[in-house]
């Protein structure tokens, strides 16, 4: 399952540039979020992986807006 997240605010993705919005995808091997770098972004610009949902809802739900996690299939 996918889920969709907007961040409150921007965080770094690194010294260059900031993550407004990231991708939650449950996969067999574990779970990734998709970091996009600009609001109307189409692609990730990069990735990190969590070996489970729980951890990475964990580290990224409190960055999210009040919609939440909106599912996307």
């Amino acid at each position: 399952m996918k889920y969709a997240g907007c961040l409150r605010e921007p965080v770094p993705a690194n010294a260059a540039e900031q993550v407004y919005r990231i991708v939650l995808d449950e996969t067999d091997s574990g779970t990734y979020i998709y970091l996009y770098c600009s609001p109307d972004a189409e692609e990730a610009s990069y990735d990190e992986w969590y070996p489970d949902t729980e951890t990475a809802r964990a580290v990224w739900t409190p960055l999210i807006d009040e919609k939440g996690w909106i599912p996307l299939n």
